[in-house]
């Protein structure tokens, strides 16, 4: 009935600031799901990814958090919503931000 997920990352991004070589990305990431119903599945997720920028001494953390479900209608058809809430913390202040998503997917199979 619960499934619980994790993700673990790293990854290189190149730029092309000349004041960088690009950055190191560290990603992770918690994820709970739960079998409501047969057809109805509850989910919540977090996450935070840390990126140093390799010859500056900017820094930036992202923290990301929410919530979604699924309901099964047929065998073909699935209605999901979600939301998610996301919020970067950079030791360049004008990068910081906060973001809000709403999402609703109709989602047919075949």
């Amino acid at each position: 009935l619960v499934t619980v997920t994790t993700v673990i990352a790293s990854s290189l991004n190149p730029t092309t600031d000349r004041d960088s070589s690009g950055s190191v990305i560290y990603d992770g990431a918690l994820g709970l799901s739960y079998a409501w119903r047969a057809n109805v599945e509850l989910g919540a997720d977090a996450g935070v990814r840390y990126e140093r920028f390799q010859g500056t001494d900017e820094v930036d953390w992202t923290y990301q958090m929410g919530v979604d479900a699924t309901w099964q209608i047929n065998r073909y058809t699935e209605l999901a919503a979600g939301f998610v809430h996301e919020w970067r913390q950079s030791t360049d202040r004008t990068s910081d931000y906060t973001s809000d998503t709403l999402r609703i997917d109709l989602r047919v199979y075949r």
